[in-house]
């Protein structure tokens, strides 16, 4: 039985699936996801490097395998609207420069997001609707400049010259605009990546009278972020 579409068109072979953006009643028997196209070179924020001072040396590492999980967009009728993230692993190491000046960056990779039609046919009814979900990492470590970290005293710790310190752990840190989709949707969507034995940071601190600052708790205690700064 050909399916009646909302305009009143009749799709005479239902059990064919459009692959075409600009055919939004194509509905096959059952429910469908066909990849429509894909996004590529989409700039991804996976962490971030502070220090208000030099006399540090501060590098973030990705190993392969770690995650990054990434905010989606779904599209019922004209509008988009942000709908849930998936993860999705590195296929190779990625490194981004050693950092030993003052300053703020924003350490950014970049992924192909997949532009997805769903069909659900039932009694009927042919529903269609559209999503925005990363595919894979492609590569590239690139920055830019990010907000400055606050230093709080009390979660300060001295550091000597030839001291450090390696955070490595699972809890993530969450950039609302970290993946750049506002040029395809109207709105760039949220990131995260949290340490893990696959993603770390390392801070060697190289002149005296130095300290780490964590954003939330001393360094120790593995905070989200750290800033490095002159005591």
């Amino acid at each position: 039985m050909a399916l009646k579409a909302p305009n009143g068109s009749v799709n005479r072979n239902p059990s064919m699936q459009a692959a075409k953006d600009d055919d939004p009643y194509t509905c096959p028997d059952g429910s469908t996801t066909t990849l429509i196209k894909k996004h590529k070179n989409r700039l991804t924020a996976v962490n971030s490097i502070h220090a208000t001072t030099d006399g540090h040396k501060t590098r973030f590492v990705l190993s392969k395998g770690a995650d990054t999980r990434m905010g989606g967009a779904s599209k019922w009728g004209t509008a988009w609207t942000f709908s849930g993230g998936v993860s999705r692993s590195l296929r190779t190491a990625t490194r981004w420069g050693m950092r030993k000046k003052a300053g703020h960056r924003m350490l950014q990779t970049r992924y192909t997001i997949g532009h997805y039609k769903n069909t659900l046919s039932e009694r009927g009814s042919c529903v269609v609707w559209y999503r925005k979900s990363a595919i894979s990492h492609e590569g590239g470590a690139e920055s830019n400049r990010a907000y400055a970290m606050k230093v709080t005293k009390k979660y300060c710790r001295k550091y000597e010259k030839g001291g450090g310190l390696t955070l490595s752990k699972e809890k993530s840190t969450n950039w609302t605009n970290g993946l750049s989709m506002a040029s395809i949707i109207g709105f760039d969507l949220e990131s995260s990546s949290g340490y893990s034995s696959g993603e770390q940071i390392d801070v060697d601190i190289t002149k005296p009278k130095r300290m780490i600052c964590g954003a939330n708790k001393p360094p120790g205690e593995n905070p989200a972020r750290v800033v490095v700064a002159r005591r």
